[in-house]
């Protein structure tokens, strides 16, 4: 519509009655004063004011008996134009019809009326005296407010005056505006209270139906034309919208209200204008019959709401409403005719081709365009740019329909609207009748083939043009590939591969790969037809074209894809052309797995049960949708931890056609530890390969019983022949969370292990690589020992012989001695070995990294007493870590040396120590009487224990074998013992007492088992077994049994010095032997002194034989004895208040290592002070003269503890304080 049509567009109609022809005399001045402006209506009291700017009035003459008013009744005013110039006529003639007039048109109407006198220039504007009423006077007295001619009538004037006059002359032009502008205001009031009294009654009239009555609906659009009317442009608009939905929602739940016959379209399109074609009259006069003309009522709706929002966007005091509300026009007619299309099919086409053509040009937008278009900032070309996003759709419509008239005239381009619009699901018949066209454009588009193809590659350059302006950079693709698709068609093949370059993976990516399929058919054979013989890009061309054949990430088929017309005879075909291809080049391609093949792993590694040898295998599943065998050069799985890779292979692989396919791949090496896959390859020859790579923090769902690892998300492998995003590197997204593959050994196949020697000698430190041999014989067995310790290092020469073994018998075990320094209080160190041997012909490998705890569970502490004669040696035997009680087996000391004699405790049944209670032995050592102490004389003590720990151990071991063997789960036994046996807490104390096995952290346990070990058992039935297993035997049950010698003791081998001492004091007090003493009695004793030197071994004779020891040639010279031949010492009798000493408190005395016998004696008297039973004075003795650290002397008091009975004399009073 244009722009000045566009605000005087339906004006409200005032209809007026001209019995006297008056009108023609005013029309004029009325008409200047048209439309109207600035009226108001406020609805109600709660509601804002609402402000119709501008009003467009149209007067229609009415005659009251050719009109009757109880039907619909459009005008919003009514007035009544007369004239007279004597009261007679008006009596006579005038009042008589102003009564006809409002019985016939008003009485039954609810607008609002009025009754405008024309007084000629003859007669003059008298006032009413007492005697004579003025000519407008009484007008006013039968027809203005309470006027006494509407009571008879039965019509209410209200409030408002009714009755008006314009003269035909006027005194002056003010007074003649005055006049006039006081009509037309009070017409304003009118209007308003008109359109306020029909609002109000179709909004009750509304409340009392329900939404979905047809009856609601006709009343529903009603109210949207009043508020249309009367300029409330948003508020109709919004109700417009409402009855579109409604709309359809009426027909789809009663089409038997509606016929669907075309109607309005005339049989020559050339000039036709849609939005004039379709008035509300006659669609509202079909609301009374039995049906509803569907596409007329719809046409109706849209084309108010058109106008409304062109009024709007007219309206818009900025672009970017002015843009909305165009927008929303675009956006509407698309809904609008995709609307009738479903509804009527193609019989529409050609009348959307023209209806898209009117729209195209319309005036309100092209004025838009037009102004901002030149001069555009940033701001306003984002404002227009979804005008240009829109216009493009409407083209791209216009297209489609083009393009259906096109083919049922014989001419037809394979584009991706057509292929995808022409699949019918409910005809199956392919003829389509010709159309008959008329419109002119549309004939000459269609002259002939040629000028068909012109205009579709020139419409489809307006079109990417406009969504380029826009921003639409995918749509053009898709557009730019309706152009590849053409210059196909008309033989320009390079045109056609330069722009099909990479727009397939458009589709393909977008899960379209029907239409992938085929774009990347044609790009094969364009290169084809090119006579192109560059073997990479045709491989690789012909491999992506063979992946979009199946959708390998869930495996599922639908209407969209590209296998649906591709046979398994071409499919076949395709994948020989591959390896043909492939063949030929002189580099290597890694192609995505998985756009290929669905490959799940599953998260087991499990030992060849089917052979003695040492082989391990994980199981893949290969998905195979595409119907056909395979048969490939290798597929080959690296698995991966931070110690290194691992890999699983299968040579000449043969898949089936079967869609499942379980594939076993195998290993003949074994690394011990959890592992991660790394990557999978499925290698066609030895220029292609299939490729998935994971990375370190994929996960694992082990919450289903088939447990796979599952990477959905696309890989792509880096290649130089592959495009942008096939050359990102294979990142796949992990799963619900992190686990791991465990790697552990077969009980029947070859295993190692590192633990502490059974022999402990503290004077070297070792630990033992224990190998047990599988069913197989072994040979050339080569050991590599490898410190993963910091500061440990193993002694290699001495390991030289040890770390080749020639050969193995089936189920043989070694041991073999690592002997290793480390100075660290670290007791735990991690050591690692890697074995290769031979058996059968085959190579295999062993690899292991263990930690072992070298610390020692006994303790072991030693106090001597020296005699005269021999030596009493106190032996404390117990555990060092108060947790870890110990069972001691036999404590023996012996020696080799001939010249003593060791008396060793009778034997005692084998005690169990605790924290701080430990095993004490006595020995009585006894060297021959002319024998001397040598410093390397020693004996050998030998202590055999059992770990209280290991003893439980050892049990729960045992009995679980045999149940494990019982339910044919001993392959289990190394999964069993790796993570659970470590975390076992034991009750130590009551199975000390009781010889009963009980855990204590039971909860923990079963935890333990249910989230770490269970997660690595494949088979269901086998978990519950295990389940049940433990439930019964572990946390249910209490396993007793007797003590029995059976288990692995340990023996701690330590070498005892010979205790020495250089001087042992031998001391007694010599005395007359009293039954009773007196207090105050003195008694005369000789104390004596024995020195001893028989325990030291000073007295060896430098150079002689005793004495030679083996040096390094850095150890510094042996020290010159620290003793002189003689020394002196000096005793001491110590204070005691029970004792008075008579004489010397302290004497001097010397010794002569040198003599053979060396004896003091000493007069001293004691008296006693008090009665009783009293000890002898304490004595000290130290030396005068050796003050050296490493001097050592003890005190033997033969008579320390003897007591002297004092009694009281009888004679005599004693006091005692």
């Amino acid at each position: 519509m244009e722009i000045d049509d566009l605000n005087l567009r339906n004006p409200v109609l005032v209809g007026y009655y001209d019995p006297f022809n008056v009108y023609p005399l005013i029309k004029d001045e009325l008409h200047s004063k048209l439309p109207l402006t600035n009226l108001h209506w406020k609805y109600n009291i709660s509601k804002p004011l609402k402000s119709i700017p501008l009003l467009p009035v149209r007067f229609v003459e009415e005659v009251p008996k050719n009109t009757s008013m109880k039907g619909n009744d459009e005008t919003y005013s009514r007035i009544m134009f007369i004239k007279y110039e004597s009261l007679d006529t008006y009596r006579a003639q005038v009042r008589p019809l102003i009564k006809e007039w409002l019985k016939h048109l008003v009485s039954d109407s609810e607008v609002e009326w009025a009754i405008v006198l024309f007084m000629g220039s003859s007669l003059k504007d008298k006032l009413s005296s007492i005697i004579k009423t003025s000519l407008f006077d009484k007008l006013k007295i039968d027809f203005g407010i309470d006027g006494k001619e509407l009571q008879a009538l039965s019509v209410d004037s209200g409030v408002k005056e009714r009755c008006f006059k314009v003269r035909e002359v006027y005194e002056s032009e003010m007074a003649k505006l005055e006049s006039y502008n006081d009509l037309i205001n009070h017409m304003k009031d009118f209007l308003i209270s008109s359109f306020n009294n029909k609002y109000v009654s179709l909004n009750e009239l509304i409340y009392n139906h329900k939404a979905t009555d047809i009856n609601a609906f006709i009343l529903k659009l009603k109210l949207a034309d009043l508020l249309n009317d009367m300029r409330l442009l948003n508020d109709s608009l919004s109700i417009y919208n409402e009855l579109s939905n409604d709309l359809n929602k009426l027909y789809y739940s009663d089409r038997s209200k509606f016929e669907t016959e075309i109607t309005n379209i005339p049989t020559d399109l050339n000039g036709y204008l849609f939005e004039q074609s379709f008035g509300s009259t006659s669609i509202k006069s079909s609301f009374d019959r039995e049906k509803i003309n569907l596409f007329k009522l719809k046409s109706l709706i849209f084309v108010n709401q058109s106008s409304l929002l062109q009024l709007l966007a007219n309206y818009a005091n900025s672009i970017s409403l002015s843009s909305i509300s165009i927008s929303s026009i675009y956006q509407k007619l698309l809904y609008f005719l995709n609307d009738l299309s479903n509804i009527f099919g193609d019989k529409l086409n050609e009348w959307i081709f023209v209806v898209i053509d009117n729209y195209l040009k319309l005036p309100i937008c092209n004025k838009l365009m037009n102004e901002n278009m030149k001069s555009i900032d940033g701001e306003q070309y984002n404002q227009l740019s979804e005008i240009l996003e829109f216009q493009g759709e409407l083209k791209l419509t216009q297209r489609s329909k083009l393009a259906k008239i096109a083919n049922s005239h014989g001419y037809n381009i394979n584009g991706i609207n057509e292929i995808l619009e022409e699949i019918s699901l409910d005809d199956d018949k392919t003829y389509q009748e010709i159309s008959q066209l008329s419109y002119k454009p549309l004939l000459e588009i269609l002259l002939n083939r040629e000028t068909y193809y012109m205009h579709f590659e020139k419409s489809t350059e307006l079109i990417i043009h406009d969504f380029v302006n826009s921003g639409r950079t995918k749509t053009i693709d898709i557009l730019s590939i309706d152009l590849a698709l053409l210059n196909y068609q008309i033989g320009n093949y390079q045109e056609s591969l330069n722009i099909l370059q990479d727009s397939y993976d458009f589709f393909i990516n977008n899960s379209w790969n029907f239409m992938g399929g085929i774009l990347l058919e044609i790009y094969l054979n364009c290169i084809e037809k090119l006579d192109k013989s560059e073997n990479s890009l045709i491989s690789l061309t012909c491999l992506r074209l063979f992946s979009n054949l199946v959708n390998s990430k869930n495996g599922k088929f639908g209407i969209n894809n590209y296998k649906l017309i591709k046979p398994k005879v071409k499919i076949t075909r395709l994948f020989k052309k591959i390896e043909e291809y492939s063949s030929k080049l002189n580099e290597s391609i890694d192609f995505p797995l998985d756009k290929i093949f669905k490959v799940d792993i599953m998260p087991f590694i499990q030992s060849d049960e089917s052979t003695n040898a040492d082989k391990y295998f994980v199981q893949i599943k290969l998905t195979n949708n595409y119907g056909i065998d395979f048969s490939f050069m290798e597929i080959q799985l690296i698995l991966e931890n931070s110690e290194g890779i691992l890999y699983f292979n299968v040579e000449n692989a043969t898949i089936s056609n079967k869609v499942d396919n379980t594939i076993k791949l195998y290993s003949n090496n074994f690394k011990f530890g959890s592992f991660n896959p790394s990557h999978i390859t499925v290698r066609i020859n030895k220029n292609l390969r299939f490729t998935k790579r994971f990375n370190a923090e994929h996960g694992i769902d082990s919450t289903a019983d088939d447990t796979v690892i599952q990477y959905n998300n696309e890989t792509i492998l880096k290649d130089s022949f592959l495009n942008d995003s096939e050359s990102r590197d294979i990142v796949v997204g992990h799963n619900k969370w992190t686990s791991d593959m465990f790697f552990y050994p077969g009980l029947t196949k070859f295993s190692c292990e590192f633990c502490t020697p059974i022999d402990i000698d503290l004077e070297s430190t070792e630990v033992i690589l224990r190998i047990k041999n599988g069913n197989n014989n072994v040979q050339d067995m080569k050991i590599d020992i490898i410190s993963n310790t910091n500061g440990l290092k193993i002694n290699k020469e001495l390991l030289k012989d040890r770390l080749k073994v020639k050969s193995l018998s089936s189920n043989e075990s070694i041991d073999i001695k690592i002997p290793y320094s480390y100075y660290s209080d670290n007791k735990i160190i991690s050591l690692k070995t890697d074995i290769a041997y031979s058996s059968n012909g085959e190579d295999f490998s062993h690899s292991i990294i263990d930690q072992v705890d070298t610390t020692l569970t006994i303790s072991v502490s030693v106090q001597d007493i020296f005699k005269s004669q021999y030596i009493f040696s106190k032996f404390q035997v117990g555990t060092s870590n108060p947790k870890l009680p110990i069972r001691i087996i036999s404590n023996d000391l012996t020696t080799i040396n001939e010249n003593y004699t060791i008396i060793s405790p009778k034997n005692s049944p084998s005690p169990i120590t605790f924290g701080d209670q430990p095993a004490s032995y006595f020995y009585k050592i006894i060297p021959k009487s002319d024998y001397m102490i040598k410093s390397l004389d020693s004996l050998d003590l030998k202590v055999q224990y059992s770990d209280l720990k290991n003893e439980c151990c050892a049990i729960i071991q045992s009995f679980l074998l045999d149940r494990l063997h019982d339910l044919q789960l001993r392959k289990y036994w190394y999964l069993i013992k790796t993570l659970l046996f470590k975390e076992i807490i034991f009750d130590l104390n009551n199975y000390a007492i009781n010889q009963e096995v009980k855990i204590i952290n039971n909860c923990e346990i079963e935890l333990l088992i249910e989230r770490t070990l269970l997660k690595h058992v494949q088979e269901k039935e086998d978990k519950k077994k295990l389940i049940g297993l433990f439930k019964d035997v572990l946390f249910e049950n209490e396993l007793k049994f007797e003590v029995t010698p059976n288990f692995e003791n340990r023996q701690l081998l330590i070498t005892v010095p010979i205790p020495v001492l250089n001087i042992l004091q031998i001391i007694e007090f010599e005395f007359e032997r009293k039954p009773q003493y007196l207090v105050g009695e003195p008694i005369l004793m000789n104390l004596n002194i024995e020195s001893i030197t028989k325990w030291s071994n000073n007295k060896v004779k430098a150079g002689s034989e005793d004495e030679i020891e083996i040096l390094a040639e850095s150890s510094p010279s042996k020290p010159v004895s620290l003793f002189s031949q003689k020394e002196n010492f000096q005793l001491t009798i110590q204070t005691d208040d029970n004792w008075l000493i008579s004489g010397f408190r302290k004497e001097s005395f010397q010794i002569d290592y040198d003599s053979n016998e060396n004896k003091n004696s000493f007069e001293v008297v004691l008296i006693p002070l008090t009665v009783g039973r009293l000890l002898l004075p304490k004595i000290n003795v130290r030396t005068l003269e050796n003050l050296e650290n490493d001097f050592s002397m003890d005190i033997n008091f033969k008579n320390g503890l003897e007591t002297l009975l004092v009694v009281p004399d009888v004679n005599s009073i004693t006091f005692s304080f």
